[in-house]
């Protein structure tokens, strides 16, 4: 599949991989994940998706709706303070301008993001969570989770993301 993905996408077979080529190779990734987590549900596992911790209740929602408004609320304080730090300059035509884009910006995107963290969520906390804690006890889990989630999101960077790791 990723190969087709390549040649669909006329994307060069080099590592690492640029950024603009990380998304149309991972969101058919990201789209296929919780089919197969389905799959595996009813033919192997025969639990739910709340052992998964999916779970669509009132409570999912308030916790859901309260981490969106401190994510909306932190971004306006980081904005807020590069414009008071002088770091970003306002212009009322430039505004003008780029606010029609930002918004269709924001809008495709937001679909986009919350898709990808909750599939994250679903896979790393969930599936690799509950299949770990059957052979590990809970500090080795935690470990060997952290570890291969971090080990996946360095395979895209290369050495480049080497850095962002504790040494």
């Amino acid at each position: 599949m990723a190969g087709g993905l390549f040649w669909l996408g006329k994307i060069p077979w080099r590592y690492p991989i640029k950024p603009e080529h990380k998304l149309p190779l991972l969101l058919p990734l990201y789209l296929i994940a919780p089919l197969v987590v389905e799959l595996y549900r009813r033919h192997w596992d025969r639990g739910s998706w709340s052992d998964y911790g999916v779970v669509w209740d009132g409570p999912f929602w308030q916790v859901a709706g309260w981490g969106f408004a401190i994510a909306i609320l932190g971004v306006a304080l980081l904005i807020g303070g590069q414009w008071a730090l002088g770091w970003r300059r306002r212009t009322l035509a430039a505004e003008r301008a780029s606010a029609l884009v930002d918004w269709r910006t924001l809008l495709a995107l937001l679909p986009i993001t919350v898709l990808i963290g909750w599939v994250e969520e679903l896979v790393f906390r969930g599936v690799l969570v509950n299949g770990l804690l059957a052979i590990l006890p809970w500090g080795a889990m935690a470990l060997v989770a952290s570890l291969i989630f971090a080990v996946s999101h360095l395979v895209w960077d290369g050495q480049a993301g080497v850095p962002s790791y504790p040494v």
